[in-house]
C-alpha cells in the first residue's frame, strides 16, 4: 500500500487538481449527443442533424421577442424562499 500512496502523491504533483484532467464533462456531452440519435442505422448523421437543429433553434430564438424560451424562462427551483416571482 505504501507503493500506491507514493504514486498517488506523484500523480497529484504532475497533474495538478483532478478537475483539470477528469472526463466527466466530456462524458456528459457524449450522453447529450447520444440522446440526439433518432435513427439507429445512421447514428452519426442523426447526431449531426439533431445538433444542427438544436443550434439553429437556439440561434433563432435569441431574436424572437415576447415568448418564453430557454434563455428567459423562470427557473424551476427557487433558491431563495423569500424571492417573489414576477406576475405576467
Amino acid at each position: 500500500m505504501v507503493y500506491l500512496s507514493v504514486h498517488l502523491v506523484e500523480e497529484a504533483k504532475l497533474g495538478g487538481p483532478v478537475h483539470y484532467r477528469n472526463m466527466y464533462p466530456v462524458e456528459r456531452e457524449l450522453v447529450h449527443f447520444k440522446s440526439l440519435v433518432r435513427n439507429k442505422a445512421q447514428p452519426k448523421a442523426s447526431i449531426a442533424e439533431g445538433y444542427l437543429a438544436e443550434e439553429s433553434l437556439t440561434f433563432c430564438s435569441r431574436y424572437i421577442v415576447d415568448i418564453e424560451k430557454r434563455f428567459n424562462r423562470s427557473r424551476c427551483v427557487r433558491d431563495d424562499p423569500n424571492d417573489i416571482e414576477p406576475s405576467g
